[in-house]
């Protein structure tokens, strides 16, 4: 199959959907189907090498700013100024600058890009649809993050052909936009997904959820599984026991709950008398992020516990996979439903037994294999119980460190995500590619 694969970089930060996306886009071409990928807002930032070099990047998160912001720059024709701002090069120095992503200071900007044709971004839509029919017409189009609907209808209009909607948890971003803008972006949202043949939801749990939040048949949102590569982990030879450390990789930030594993941890050292250290790894993203993790250290500095508290920043993958194998147990403490987890599946497919909220996708992820322990959501008290579980019985949390690596290996590797996205396609194609 000839397949164009739309995907968004996320700036500095290495997240779980550009992971998502590479390995994907690595996967088929490895099986053989051709794909051209383009990138847009920012080159992608992965801890492997790409499947294919990134040239251009189309609709340019500064691009799309300035197009917001100013009347001149919405109706310029291509030229140098294009070219360096759609210069992977040149975004790559931008993004070394700290630079706010929170929701509420980006409510017009996320509404005129979901207008598509219709917003002020209209030039960088036509661009990157001219641009894909450039090398022929593809047999489908997946958009790989729902924030990129809007450009579903032109894709539709000029190529004719069936495209594809990844949603990994975008709906979030869209529910803490101010008002109005909350509420105009779930209507374009939904006013596009009639241009869209399919959306792909990463368990069945979110998919019901994205049914209801697109208002769309629950048919039309398809449960395919979110994959690693569980060879960039290394599989333990025994767990680390002494000291028990805790860990924690993903971005720090308050609806992830950071704070409450820190409270989990102070319950743990002063109420129960355990010894355990803190070890956290994961950007830190905008001033009120910076912010709210200095507040985290000072309550465990007020506590007398900042010698056992260490964190290292943002890591790469060999960072990353020896920054897992030294811990006890691994737990994000999300205060809402995560549709992803890929910092957990990365946790378990280095035999970490897992603690964590009993919501979303983590249910599924330790019930599938009794990979851990799933405690009640928002809970610090709860929340130290279950790690305390984890360290009084060594023996089970072995098993469940095991059971965590079979999971990972069995059901979200790289190859079961490429499989399952090969024969929903395939299926679609017998089924007469309805556009």
């Amino acid at each position: 199959m000839k397949i164009n694969l739309i995907v968004a970089g996320a700036g500095e930060m290495i997240c779980g959907a550009c992971m998502h996306d590479a390995l994907l886009a690595q996967g088929l071409i490895n099986k053989g189907h051709e794909v051209e990928v383009f990138t847009l807002y920012t080159p992608v930032k992965v801890d492997f090498e790409l499947p294919q070099k990134e040239k251009k990047i189309y609709f340019s998160g500064i691009t799309a700013y300035l197009e917001q912001k100013y009347k001149v720059f919405r109706t310029l024709n291509p030229g140098i100024l294009d070219n360096l701002l759609e210069s992977p090069s040149f975004l790559r120095f931008m993004m070394s600058f700290s630079m706010d992503v929170e929701p509420e200071k980006l409510g017009a900007l996320t509404v005129s890009v979901l207008k598509g044709a219709e917003g002020y971004q209209r030039r960088e839509v036509l661009r990157l649809v001219s641009a894909m029919g450039k090398k022929g017409k593809p047999d489908l189009v997946v958009i790989t993050n729902s924030m990129l609907i809007s450009i579903a209808p032109m894709i539709k209009e000029r190529l004719n052909v069936p495209v594809y909607c990844q949603l990994m948890g975008e709906e979030d971003f869209i529910e803490n936009l101010p008002a109005p803008y909350s509420e105009e972006a779930k209507a374009l949202m939904r006013k596009h997904a009639s241009s869209v043949a399919k959306f792909l939801a990463p368990s069945p749990t979110y998919a019901a959820e994205m049914a209801y939040f697109l208002a769309v048949e629950k048919s039309k949102v398809v449960p395919i599984v979110s994959g690693i590569n569980s060879a960039y982990y290394n599989p333990l030879t025994e767990r680390t026991k002494e000291p028990f450390r805790i860990g924690w990789l993903s971005k720090i930030m308050y609806a992830k709950g950071f704070d409450l594993l820190v409270e989990a941890f102070i319950l743990i050292r002063k109420k129960y008398n355990k010894k355990a250290t803190l070890s956290v790894a994961g950007a830190i993203l905008g001033s009120k992020k910076q912010e709210y993790f200095y507040k985290c250290k000072a309550r465990l500095k007020e506590k007398g516990l900042l010698e056992d508290f260490k964190y290292i920043g943002p890591v790469n993958l060999k960072e990353k996979a020896e920054f897992l194998k030294n811990l006890s147990v691994f737990s994000v403490s999300s205060r809402f439903a995560e549709s992803r987890g890929f910092a957990v599946l990365e946790a378990m497919a280095s035999g970490i037994p897992v603690v964590l909220p009993d919501s979303g996708i983590y249910r599924e992820f330790v019930n599938k294999g009794n990979a851990g322990i799933l405690v009640k959501q928002n809970n610090a008290e709860a929340l130290a119980e279950g790690l305390l579980k984890i360290m009084d019985n060594p023996s089970e949390a072995d098993t469940f460190g095991k059971n965590a690596r079979q999971t990972a290996l069995k059901d979200y590797s790289q190859e079961r995500m490429v499989e399952e996205n090969v024969e929903f396609f395939e299926h679609e194609k017998l089924d007469g590619w309805r556009i």
